[in-house]
């Protein structure tokens, strides 16, 4: 199988630092967005590609539909127990427009060949592509170069054999509103994973999205429900924008065997009890200098000083469904509850500044504003209990939870200690139930 390691950076002025309204114009050249530079307000447009005078493939039946030449085809219609197979030497573009394929004996769209695949999903159409049985090829999509997703159509993904998406070369996401259940890998690259819009949406998987060496967002919405790691990247995971919720109710929400560098967007982590972490970046650097980071789970990775720019917090958990509130003296700046109970919370905003100190409260409620995954926006928060407060003496403090890096035995190499008092001076019990350290259960 083919690898083609190498991310291509788009040139010109897209790469310098600080550009917004960032624009291209051909769904061509959009594989070549790797990685930007950019805030929050920085958009990175993709053209979908237009298909006047593309040939239109009506399928049907139960035998292979094969495209053994370049050039761009609407695919529509429905095939049982059958593929759609690609081989060709040139690039191949395929518009998706009410394209249902349930293959019981492998996967339902193969590109075996092809310089590059584009897959456009159809504005206003339903196309769900389904795999099956046990074949060498274990994946509903698969691909041996790169393949783009675009368009703005649904696209529903079944994994029955092992991963929805595989590639052997890059997976791109420029478009689409992608829905996938996996056995496996939701989305699986063999070289890097790159999204610059659109949203995905992982039902279940064991891993959401796997790339086998980088994996950069640029912007859309990545939802990922998964029960190990809902991102995982073998060389390093930067975040430039977009909407990520990453879910993982075995493992970590996100982990990187490299680096991990956030400088804009909206990221909520969610990953398992210890020793499994919201965020792991193995003993590498983790830099953060933008955007805003909710993580949430037995421990996590702590932000590396030297090279982070915006201040990071990391505290005790809460119980489940609880609110946890931050504020200072100019108003809110985190109001966030999560569906499980968690030890170590780890938040970053540009509204955390250090020298700063602001008060931390649990319990309570939140009304009106808006809400990602339970991090509210714009709402107020009412009725909680003052826990704790925090001087921000370093762009990392820590104060509570387990933070650090992996140590042997998948243990974190760094304890923060005892848990923040109560006002009253007291103790509060860990969000698993247990007694302070030091303390004997009530009797019932």
């Amino acid at each position: 199988m083919k690898r083609n390691m190498a991310i291509i950076i788009l040139a010109g002025s897209l790469a310098l630092a600080g550009v917004t309204g960032c624009s291209v114009t051909n769904s061509a050249d959009t594989d070549k967005v790797a990685s930007v530079t950019a805030s929050d307000s920085a958009k990175i447009a993709v053209s979908n590609t237009d298909y006047t005078g593309a040939k239109t493939i009506k399928l049907s039946g139960s035998k292979d539909q094969k495209i053994t030449e370049g050039g761009k085809y609407i695919l529509t219609g429905s095939l049982k127990d059958a593929k759609v197979i690609i081989d060709t030497a040139q690039e191949v573009y395929i518009e998706l427009s009410g394209v249902t394929i349930n293959n019981s004996k492998g996967p339902a769209l193969q590109s075996d060949n092809s310089k590059k695949l584009t897959v456009t999903i159809k504005e206003g159409t339903k196309n769900e592509l389904t795999d099956g049985g046990s074949a060498q090829i274990n994946s509903a999509v698969f691909s041996n170069d790169t393949i783009v997703f675009e368009g703005s159509g649904e696209l529903k993904i079944n994994g029955k054999n092992e991963h929805g998406v595989e590639s052997d070369d890059d997976i791109i996401i420029n478009g689409g509103n992608i829905i996938i259940n996996a056995v496996n890998d939701a989305l699986h690259a063999n070289a890097n994973v790159t999204v610059n819009g659109g949203k995905v949406t992982v039902q279940s998987a064991s891993e959401g999205i796997e790339s086998k060496a980088a994996m950069v967002v640029n912007g859309g919405e990545l939802e990922l429900n998964c029960s190990d790691d809902a991102i995982n990247a073998a060389e390093n995971i930067t975040i430039n924008g977009g909407q990520i919720y990453a879910n993982s109710s075995k493992g970590d929400a996100i982990d990187s065997n490299g680096t991990i560098k956030i400088t804009g967007g909206t990221v909520v982590a969610i990953g398992a009890d210890m020793p499994e972490t919201a965020i792991d970046c193995d003993n590498n650097g983790f830099t953060i200098t933008g955007g805003t980071l909710v993580g949430a789970a037995g421990s996590s990775s702590k932000p590396t000083e030297e090279t982070s720019t915006q201040a990071s917090v990391i505290l005790a958990g809460t119980e489940a469904d609880t609110f946890i509130n931050i504020k200072d003296s100019d108003g809110q700046i985190l109001t966030f509850k999560a569906d499980k109970a968690y030890k170590t919370l780890l938040f970053s905003s540009p509204k955390l500044a250090k020298g700063k100190t602001f008060s931390v409260s649990t319990g309570g409620n939140a009304s009106g504003g808006t809400q990602f995954h339970n991090l509210y926006t714009g709402s107020t928060y009412s009725g909680g209990t003052q826990r704790e407060t925090v001087a921000l003496s370093a762009m990392v403090t820590v104060q509570g939870g387990n933070a650090g890096m992996r140590g042997p035995g998948g243990k974190m190499g760094e304890k923060t200690g005892e848990r923040p008092k109560l006002p009253d001076g007291t103790q509060p019990p860990s969000p698993d139930g247990a007694p302070p350290s030091g303390e004997a259960p009530e009797e019932a």
